[in-house]
């Protein structure tokens, strides 16, 4: 008896480098996935892009399909009138891992949404109008939907009028063979000094911008607490610091205590995280801060804000402020600074919350989502 076959899109693998949030999920759902034993569907990938490189890097076991045509809005039509991915790939079941796609027939479709910020925080650069109608349509006429947390649920339920009953919160994890703690300290302090030029003990923060990420705040909080003799310095992951960043850095006497990366590898992250004195993570919103695990992961303190998902990520091991008190951040950075907070017991507590999640859990549970909609056993 042939197998239901699973179509999942992974067509967000093709364009973003480096990969980052729903793409890097998507990869790692992926992989998860393959790396289960008798799985009781045929797992299949989709992939829409005109030329260049498809998904061949990444050396996936399931099979690959691929519409050749422009990821373009102009396109979106022919997916959505047209059977086309139905006829190119024969799939039972399709899983469209990034909140929205075109698709002909969407009651055989699972959609992760991984956020309701479209209506609880819109970015204007993310949310045109056209866009969130498209993403209300599909999360309201699809099969199922999968979720990374609680917070997003109700945000989709009040927000988008969204049937409770189909959908399911299932946490993202975190790459084991990559984060984890790194007990040498000499030899950490000396890849530091290697790879970074990092002389000094430094607090660190990771997928930084502005808007709700509010990381100009959290620099702001540092070059005043630098001004007043703190010896440590603030390493931000940061790929495109607007023109006001840098030029505040650079006006600043203290501004060599600030380093602006624009992108790591995740070695070199879990370096980083793994020295750091703190991750500080001051988002307002976030469907679920995949930032704040991965440095438990690695027995990292975590100092992050108590709002949306965060403290479902967090657990009792992170500290938080709230949102948009600014000044917490100084003083959260302070009380390390003065031995105020116990970053043995911080470690300890990390690494049994970021214990709880994991990709195999991931991995399983879409999987039970899959059998549902296709009502398998």
């Amino acid at each position: 008896m042939r197998k239901p076959r699973v179509v999942i899109d992974a067509s967000s693998l093709m364009f973003d480098k480096p990969l980052c949030g729903i793409s890097r999920t998507t990869l790692e759902l992926i992989r998860a996935l393959e790396a289960l034993d008798g799985l009781p569907v045929e797992l299949h990938l989709f992939g829409q892009r005109l030329r260049g490189d498809r998904l061949q890097r990444y050396d996936f076991e399931s099979p690959a399909h691929y519409l050749p045509l422009p990821r373009w809005h102009a396109f979106d039509w022919i997916r959505s009138a047209l059977p086309s991915v139905e006829v190119l790939t024969r799939y039972d079941l399709l899983h469209i891992p990034h909140n929205c796609s075109p698709v002909h027939r969407p009651e055989r479709a699972v959609v992760t949404l991984h956020d309701a910020m479209f209506a609880v925080y819109a970015e204007q650069h993310l949310h045109k109008k056209s866009d969130v109608e498209d993403f209300l349509h599909l999360a309201r006429h699809c099969c199922r939907i999968i979720t990374c947390s609680h917070n997003s649920k109700n945000d989709l339920i009040t927000a988008g009028q969204i049937d409770p009953g189909k959908i399911h919160v299932i946490p993202w994890g975190y790459d084991e063979n990559v984060f984890y703690p790194m007990d040498d300290l000499d030899r950490t302090r000396s890849e530091l000094r290697r790879r970074f030029q990092l002389d000094r003990p430094y607090f660190l923060s990771v997928s930084c911008d502005v808007g709700r990420k509010n990381s100009p705040a959290l620099l702001t909080q540092f070059l005043k607490l630098a001004e007043r003799g703190c010896t440590h310095d603030l390493v931000m992951v940061w790929r495109h610091p607007p023109e006001y960043v840098t030029a505040m850095v650079e006006a600043n006497p203290e501004g060599q205590k600030v380093h602006l990366l624009p992108f790591v590898s995740d070695s070199d992250l879990r370096l980083l995280y793994c020295g750091a004195t703190a991750m500080l993570f001051p988002s307002k919103y976030e469907g679920f801060g995949l930032p704040v695990l991965e440095a438990m992961a690695c027995g990292t303190p975590v100092v992050t804000c108590n709002a949306a998902s965060l403290p479902e990520v967090g657990g009792d091991a992170a500290i938080y402020v709230q949102p948009g008190a600014d000044a917490a951040l100084y003083d959260v950075m302070e009380a390390f600074l003065n031995n105020g907070h116990d970053r043995q017991s911080l470690r300890q507590k990390s690494l049994v919350q970021a214990a709880e999640f994991s990709w195999e859990r991931t991995a399983r549970e879409t999987l039970q989502v899959y059998a549902g909609a296709l009502g398998i056993s």
